[in-house]
């Protein structure tokens, strides 16, 4: 149901996993949604690294599968993992739009989600408006659809060093703790185009990508926004 609807249904969960290999955290969620995990010959399980507390188990699905170029369907109660070329080309279609941000901007490991958490300074519950991507000092982030930059501050209170592009139809996506910008404010960008290298400009924290997605100056779950193909 949630990837026939594109709609994130799974009972939340935590995992921690520390360099392991794909296959094996995929055989333990797909045990999790009650599933049999079906993986497409050629395949091969990239290690990796997961800290995900109180997700549902298909986003953590879905995030992991990003990051790693694969892809999945459910049929039945069988979880099928597969190259995510053959889903592209399979679900290309003419005027498909690229101005909505349904990728995500840099690869690494989700640090922090959207919503309700925990301060770990103040130990106060507060609402976190974007989720956190961890990765190396450097790594690039790129736009995750067509748009204009209209902000790029060297240093916001909350954000380090924030970029901010405007998708048009209501959509805003914001980049904060970079590095380093690659795109200057006025600048038109497309999708898969990079603008900023990941940093902790804004925190004295480990490297992350702050990144938020809103509509209508609201912010939205990024996650609800990726592509489930």
């Amino acid at each position: 149901k949630a990837a026939k609807e594109k709609i994130y249904t799974g009972d939340l969960v935590a995992f921690k996993f520390y360099n392991a290999k794909l296959t094996d955290v995929l055989k333990i969620i797909s045990k999790i949604a009650g599933l049999t995990l079906e993986i497409a010959p050629g395949v091969e399980g990239n290690n990796v690294t997961v800290k995900l507390e109180k997700i549902p188990w298909d986003q953590a699905l879905d995030l992991m599968l990003e990051l790693n170029g694969l892809n999945w369907e459910v049929k039945g109660k069988v979880l099928k993992i597969f190259k995510k070329e053959k889903v592209q080309k399979a679900s290309s279609k003419p005027g498909e739009t690229t101005s909505i941000p349904t990728i995500l901007p840099t690869k690494g490991y989700l640090k922090d989600v959207f919503g309700s958490r925990e301060n770990s300074f103040t130990n106060k519950m507060e609402f976190h408006p974007g989720i956190d991507i961890a990765a190396k000092r450097g790594t690039e982030v790129i736009a995750p659809a067509d748009g204009m930059v209209i902000a790029t501050d060297e240093l916001r209170t909350g954000y380090g060093k924030l970029l901010i592009i405007d998708h048009g139809n209501g959509y805003t996506s914001y980049y904060g703790e970079l590095d380093t910008f690659k795109v200057t404010k006025g600048d038109r960008v497309k999708r898969g185009q990079v603008i900023g290298l990941v940093g902790n400009s804004g925190s004295l924290g480990e490297p992350h990508l702050h990144y938020e997605v809103r509509f209508q100056d609201k912010p939205i779950n990024p996650m609800s926004s990726i592509q489930l193909r």
